[in-house]
């Protein structure tokens, strides 16, 4: 009895040894083309082992293929990996089932995407009967691609890196598990969950939550593909979360909708949009059309009754009345938009906005952006003082804001109320009570703001011309380039009115810059002058005058030839170039004309005389030539002074 139990051990130690070891000698790649029949009569695919094959018996049953490739016969996409490894249960197995503790797969390359016809194309298998009962009790990707392209746009998606680990409880699901993958540089965690597949569909809840975006994804959706062509309905939700970047916090925003769509159009419904934090939000509502393919576009349309862009902002009380800071403040927080990744055409419309302290009203716009611009098709509100407010033109969104390049117009019926509100002055008579017609070619960035083609009637008075103003940066003082004709304007009021819009930001009166006008009648520091030409530029301490010609002085006709007011270190030297000035009241064929000196014309024209000190250079009684000294050269030492008190 002894002897025969020890034969039994001894035998079942030898069986032992020889599964342990006898498979180390057995060359499995002998047997390549009977796993290659088994496995393509399994899956109904043509499957093709082009590397080594292992298996080993013992502690559990495992299989090794190297170099493995599964395609749709006739099909020459395939489905590749550098090497796929089953580690199977012996208990299931000798239950007669198919349950694997571990598959491994690595290096792999899978292709799917959608025809022409919006259908999918991808080597999907047909299990036989015999698979019912696949269960995976740990499936591992690693270090795989996925490619997915769209035939009808010639244009396709590449996951690359893609690792996941989860699990397969049969063939049909469900599924789960999480994994990373990147795409166009950027890492993407995720998180999928999806049911056991049936007739009615599949339903698939899946996370994305990017490592470098504050950005995360939530989609809970019902699969179900029919004939080929998958459709979807369910809930999308985008969140981007409150962060911190370079250029100071990343506002929090929200969208929900309920989504539902196939391969070749979607519709959004229920579009809640929410921006900012929960306690001083804005939110919109609306619906939205997206469609794939060749023209893929999102059009999407946004509503609200009341929005407080104040409370969104929160500028301290001191500054949240200035219009031009709130509205860049405002667009300061869309400063490095990420561009979309299709046509997309946006419109708004708001009944009442709040800004800077009064009410915008029906305030309606249409935004259309692509890969490579932001456009502003339209954009109409009505501003205080009864003012209507037209743009339209290109946004350029940059880290730094945005900046607009484009058509404006403004009407007004009572452009003081306007002022009022731009300037947070009631008390500041800076334009005149009439109507007020303006429009031009507007460029408004982060350091410049210039009006081309700038027409504007005031109390039936048209102006016309360029401006444009520059920001100081660093060595770079500011600079102002403007050309206008006018038949009357106030430079005092005008200053005004500029210092107050531009109040709150890095406005300063320009220190270079070239100036051309052509006015009826002007006023500045209290003097008025008639039928003005004037073409001067100043640059580097030097004032160049081309033309300075006022037909009526105070009473005086002037004119002044270049050049003037060089600097020279502490000294002010005199201005060179010839200044004529006639007490006449005005220029005829380019001569100075001397009315009688009698009457009341006389007296002020000797009083103006008296202001313009000189000496005379003839003494014909009729044209008298002066060096250019007097005012000119107080008005360059008054210059001096200035830029010695800013240490220039």
């Amino acid at each position: 009895m002894q002897t025969t139990l020890l034969g039994l051990a001894i035998a079942l130690i030898l069986a032992l040894v020889a599964a342990l070891v006898g498979p180390h000698f057995v060359d499995w790649s002998r047997y390549r083309a009977e796993f290659e029949a088994q496995a393509s009569r399994m899956t109904g695919l043509t499957v093709l082992v082009n590397g080594s094959v292992e298996a080993r018996l013992l502690p559990t049953p495992t299989l090794t293929f190297g170099r493995i490739e599964i395609a749709r016969r006739g099909d020459s996409r395939a489905l590749r990996a550098r090497s796929v490894s089953l580690e199977f249960s012996l208990a299931a197995m000798m239950r007669g089932e198919w349950r694997a503790n571990e598959v491994r797969i690595e290096g792999a390359e899978f292709a799917a995407g959608l025809d022409s016809t919006g259908r999918l194309d991808w080597p999907a298998p047909a299990f036989s009967n015999e698979l019912d009962s696949l269960s995976i009790d740990r499936l591992d990707i690693v270090d795989s691609r996925v490619v997915f392209s769209d035939a009808a746009s010639s244009s396709q998606v590449v996951l690359d890196k893609l690792d996941f680990r989860g699990e397969l409880r049969s063939r049909m699901g469900p599924i789960k598990g999480e994994g990373t993958f990147e795409m166009t540089g950027h890492r993407y965690p995720f998180r999928i969950a999806a049911n056991r597949a049936g007739d009615a569909g599949m339903r698939v809840r899946l996370n994305l939550d990017p490592v470098d975006r504050p950005v995360s994804v939530d989609v809970d959706t019902l699969v179900v593909v029919e004939r080929g062509v998958p459709s979807f309905e369910g809930t999308l939700q985008i969140n981007r979360a409150v962060g911190r970047a370079a250029d100071g916090i990343v506002q929090p925003w929200r969208l929900s909708s309920r989504v539902r769509g196939d391969s070749i159009a979607a519709v959004l419904e229920q579009i809640e949009f929410q921006y900012g934090p929960d306690e001083r939000a804005i939110k919109l509502r609306g619906d939205a059309n997206v469609a794939f393919g060749r023209e893929a576009q999102l059009v999407m349309n946004l509503a609200s009754t009341q929005i407080d862009l104040d409370r969104l902002i929160g500028l301290p009380e001191e500054t949240r009345k200035r219009p031009l800071l709130a509205f860049k403040t405002f667009a300061d927080y869309f400063g490095g938009a990420q561009r979309p990744p299709m046509p997309v055409r946006l419109g708004l419309s708001i009944d009442n906005v709040t800004l800077a302290g009064s009410v915008l009203q029906r305030v309606s716009g249409e935004v259309v952006a692509d890969a490579d611009s932001w456009n502003l098709d339209v954009l109409d509100f009505r501003a205080p003082g009864a003012t209507q407010v037209g743009l339209s033109g290109r946004l350029n969104i940059t880290p730094k804001g945005v900046a607009f390049d484009g058509r404006a117009k403004v009407e007004a019926r009572d452009p003081r109320s306007l002022a009022a509100w731009l300037t947070d002055r009631a008390d500041l008579q800076t334009i005149t009570a009439g109507a007020l017609r303006a429009e031009g070619d507007v460029k408004l960035g982060g350091d410049q703001v210039s009006i081309e083609g700038l027409t504007a009637e005031i109390d039936r008075m048209t102006m016309e011309g360029r401006v444009s103003y520059a920001w100081g940066r660093g060595d770079r003082p500011p600079r102002i380039e403007a050309s206008l004709t006018a038949p009357d304007i106030d430079f005092d009021r005008a200053s005004a009115l500029a210092q107050g819009v531009f109040a709150g930001t890095p406005f300063e009166l320009p220190r270079e810059g070239s100036i051309s006008l052509k006015l009826g009648r002007a006023a500045l520091a209290g003097v008025e002058a008639r039928r003005a030409d004037i073409d001067v530029q100043f640059e580097q301490g030097v004032l160049d005058i081309k033309r300075l010609v006022i037909g009526d002085f105070g009473g005086a006709a002037l004119a002044i030839a270049r050049k003037g007011c060089p600097a020279g270190g502490d000294r002010v030297a005199p201005p060179r170039g010839a200044l004529c000035a006639g007490q006449g009241a005005g220029l005829a064929d380019g001569r100075l004309r001397r009315p009688a000196p009698g009457g009341r014309r006389g007296r002020e024209n000797r009083r103006q005389r008296r202001r313009v000190q000189g000496q005379p250079a003839g003494a014909d009684g009729q044209h008298r030539g002066l060096h250019a000294r007097g005012v000119l050269k107080a008005a360059c030492e008054q210059h001096q002074a200035q830029r010695a008190s800013r240490g220039r």
